[in-house]
């Protein structure tokens, strides 16, 4: 699971903006996972509700969530996190995020 720092930018208070995340997961030993997308305020509420989440099996494949949310008023950043959860022998969960500043 991974974010390029580099498309990071600041985003507008107040607005609502859709979030769009391809991951690209590879379930080896797993049987199966559960990848989530959990945009969060600086105070940890998560923005996006219901949660958007989906699904894997084992092997490879790609999964695009989505959200539409409203950039929080007051704070000074959203965090966008991508977390994969897989469940196997032994239970593991990556995560990932990319921080945006608020004007």
């Amino acid at each position: 699971v991974r974010v390029a720092p580099s498309l990071a930018k600041a985003l507008a208070r107040g607005q609502e903006i859709r979030i769009v995340s391809t991951v690209r997961f590879d379930l080896r030993s797993a049987e199966r996972g559960i990848v989530l997308l959990m945009p969060q305020d600086e105070s940890g509420t998560t923005l996006a509700r219901p949660q958007p989440r989906a699904s894997v099996e084992r092997g490879r494949g790609e999964v695009t969530l989505e959200a539409t949310i409203i950039t929080p008023a007051s704070g000074a950043f959203v965090e966008i996190f991508l977390a994969l959860h897989a469940e196997g022998r032994k239970a593991t969960t990556a995560v990932t995020r990319a921080r945006y500043a608020l004007e």
